[in-house]
């Protein structure tokens, strides 16, 4: 009688309703030794990837964490509540300078349309010189890097950039100030695609957005997904570059991405 008891028990449990995933509510904490060179590889499980990289940094460009306590420190602390550190992504005057920082850890794999939230803060060093134009005080962009037809099916990269100092269609929402710690919530401002996008299904069927170039046509990462339903995120980071936006002293830290019920913030230098 208890085995028979045993099993109604255990096939109660099988049939039963599912318990709902428990929601992830997570601060990492980024130090040299989640930092690398080079591309992040290939992998199955690319959201447990806990590395950083310097993926396309070239000619000149350098991704560095620092403490605020050291001489010569870029910022004296990171943002409130984030600690003495950051990391620094600087450019120089060499053709190309860039300065990138992008990973894979627990966005990759993850539906677009999962975004509700994304920000983070920057640091603008009075060194950091603004564009050739003269006019644009260059902080580091956000990146989101994109499958718009999903993994299982060839072609669609491409990369949304948000940049502060184009936030909105009159500019950004706050003056870019040297020497201050400011934040950025990009969740629904101006993103413009590296490459060209077109995808069949959506809200809008077809869907086309010619790409950006560093400005117009811009759109937000909720506007792409609900046009292309399969969009799944590759990777996710901070670039700086390239020519003109050369000669920056940049900084940033508290990069912050929700995606459905789960929050994933990283906080950068050693602490």
């Amino acid at each position: 009688m208890q085995l028979l008891g045993g099993a109604a028990f255990a096939t109660a449990l099988i049939i039963g309703p599912a318990l709902p995933a428990m929601a992830e509510t997570t601060t990492y904490r980024i130090g040299e030794q989640q930092l690398r060179d080079g591309d992040s590889p290939a992998e199955e499980n690319c959201d447990e990837n806990t590395f950083w990289y310097r993926e396309s940094t070239q000619a000149g460009g350098s991704v560095d964490l620092y403490n605020g306590s050291d001489p010569g420190a870029l910022s004296p602390s990171g943002p409130a509540g984030f600690g003495d550190g950051a990391v620094a992504l600087t450019t120089n005057h060499q053709d190309n300078s860039k300065a990138q920082l992008l990973s894979p850890h627990r966005t990759c794999g993850r539906a677009l349309s999962d975004v509700n939230s994304v920000t983070y803060s920057t640091y603008l060093d009075n060194a950091s010189e603004p564009d050739n134009t003269g006019t644009k005080e260059i902080l580091p962009a956000l990146q989101l890097q994109i499958d718009t037809n999903g993994f299982s099916t060839s072609g669609g990269f491409t990369t949304l950039v948000f940049e502060p100092y184009q936030e909105t269609p009159s500019g950004p929402s706050q003056p870019i100030t040297p020497e201050t710690w400011q934040d950025w919530d990009a969740t629904t401002k101006q993103w413009w695609s590296t490459r060209p996008i077109s995808c069949a299904g959506g809200a809008v069927d077809p869907f086309t957005l010619a790409a950006g170039n560093g400005g117009p046509p811009f759109t937000t990462p909720a506007e792409v997904a609900a046009n292309c339903p399969g969009a799944t995120i590759i990777q996710f980071g901070l670039n700086v570059g390239v020519t003109p936006t050369d000669g920056i002293v940049t900084a940033a830290d508290a990069l912050h991405i929700g995606l459905g019920t789960d929050s994933y913030t990283w906080d950068f230098g050693p602490k």
